[in-house]
């Protein structure tokens, strides 16, 4: 395989991206279109990382252009490949028949025989901003072999981290400056402000009093801040069990949890959530009396969640995450590879 442009072409192409440049999606876009044209991929994946959360935001998968139309196709996460590319720095499969424990729904529909993925990160701290994955309809990337194309597919991977990590500055700007005249409007009173200081600007305590001392001139003790807050929670109160109402007398519900820390002890945040909902709530235990409280004594709709027990105290219908069975899929025929189940 070799790349038949010159290095020059394919970053100039890669830099000329249209429309808004704070635009993710785009952004996965053009870079995954570019790298499928100048490197002769069947198919080219981009998944990208938010490099604040460490969390999958958003992917794009580009096919061949055939007659002149590009196809744009959709591939569910892969969490595994994905971690295992941040770890090692790359993988590289020449031949998927030899290696059945890289095969996949995506590359067993579309014929894929080899792939060659590659971490895209941001250049002066490491951090990760997503994956790129190249794949082939025939074994044999040889990558190693021919340097000029390593070369040049090191340059190309540079570049589109580049354009990764300015898309990501321009969201985060847009987001800061949003917020930034949202707390600007004229509060009504000392609760608006503060609802705006702890909620969008997500400010501790003691940057809340300075910030109200240096540019409003009040000192506000931080017992008095406390107060606000908790004024603040029974406002909103009534909103929340509305909110919580309305997702219990839904038809079916997606819950999920995950740890957090508050107050120096551990915890988790709950969710429950519908297509038009979603709720969270903090609590120190992981216990499966959470999920009753959550989706309430009356519900009787389908539950959405992964294979953590706790999600058993429910004794209605289950949808269980799909990613996570074929998770167990893969490790279970990794574990029996001579069982003709699989």
């Amino acid at each position: 395989m070799a790349t038949p442009y010159p290095v020059n072409d394919f970053l100039d192409t890669l830099m000329q991206k249209k429309g808004d440049p704070a635009d993710l999606a785009s952004t996965l876009h053009h870079i995954a279109q570019t790298a499928d044209t100048f490197f002769e991929a069947s198919y080219c994946s981009i998944f990208a990382i938010n490099p604040i959360t460490l969390h999958f935001t958003a992917s794009q998968t580009v096919a061949e252009r055939e007659e002149g139309n590009e196809n744009v196709l959709s591939q569910p996460y892969p969490e595994q490949l994905v971690q295992q590319t941040l770890e090692r720095g790359s993988i590289q499969i020449d031949d998927l028949d030899e290696r059945p424990e890289y095969q996949n729904l995506f590359t067993q529909v579309h014929n894929i025989r080899s792939f060659i993925a590659y971490p895209l990160r941001i250049q002066h701290n490491q951090k990760p901003l997503g994956v790129l994955c190249l794949y082939f309809k025939k074994p044999g990337i040889h990558f190693s072999e021919e340097k000029t194309v390593q070369k040049a597919f090191h340059a190309f991977l540079t570049q589109a981290s580049f354009l990764l990590q300015q898309t990501w500055l321009l969201r985060r700007h847009q987001e800061v400056a949003l917020i930034g005249q949202e707390i600007n409007q004229e509060p009504s009173d000392i609760d608006t402000l503060f609802e705006k200081l702890r909620t969008l600007m997500r400010l501790p305590i003691r940057q809340i009093q300075m910030y109200l001392q240096t540019i409003h001139g009040l000192f506000v003790s931080s017992g008095e801040i406390v107060e606000l807050q908790h004024r603040l929670v029974a406002h909103f109160q009534p909103r929340l069990q509305a909110l919580k109402t309305e997702i219990q007398a839904s038809p079916a519900i997606q819950a999920d949890e995950t740890g957090w820390r508050e107050d120096g002890l551990n915890g988790y945040i709950w969710s429950v959530s519908t297509p038009t909902v979603r709720y969270y709530e903090y609590h120190h235990s992981h216990a499966g009396k959470v999920v009753k409280q959550l989706i309430g004594e009356d519900f009787q709709g389908v539950l959405g969640s992964d294979f953590y027990a706790g999600y058993n105290i429910y004794q209605g219908f289950h949808q269980r995450c799909w990613v996570h069975y074929l998770r167990d899929i893969h490790k279970l025929k990794e574990k029996y590879p001579d069982d003709d189940t699989w």
